[in-house]
């Protein structure tokens, strides 16, 4: 399996299943069901991976027998769109109260006007004027 074409395709493969399932991860057991292979090259394959830390394998209790489940090594979170001049134009930098302003005093972000239209614009996905 190692170093073979297929071998590379079904670890991708499998990488893309265990990603998917996120923070739930998903048995070993339900993983071999994807794959036409022998349940032992899918073994050898979780054990490799985990040893890369491509996959966590965890032995979970159900009752009185345990199985083992795959999850991601690190769940991978979306990366969040931030441009500068999105952060440069937040009200709040240019407000002469900003040193003072907290959310239970006056003045507060929660009574805010300016930003409550600049989070409406943002929100609507509009940049602000």
């Amino acid at each position: 399996m190692k170093g073979s074409s297929d071998g590379k395709a079904l670890q991708k493969e499998l990488l893309k299943i265990v990603d998917a399932s996120g923070t739930s991860g998903i048995s070993a057991k339900n993983l071999m069901k994807y794959f036409k292979v022998e349940d032992k090259e899918i073994d050898e394959l979780l054990t490799h991976l985990a040893k890369r830390r491509m996959v966590k394998l965890v032995k979970v209790k159900q009752g009185n027998k345990e199985e083992l489940f795959v999850y991601p090594y690190k769940v991978k979170t979306p990366p969040l769109p931030v441009s500068l001049n999105t952060v440069s134009e937040i009200p709040c930098f240019m407000c002469k109260y900003l040193k003072e302003c907290e959310a239970d005093k006056d003045p507060s972000p929660i009574k805010c006007e300016i930003l409550k239209i600049w989070l409406e614009k943002m929100k609507g996905g509009q940049q602000a004027d």
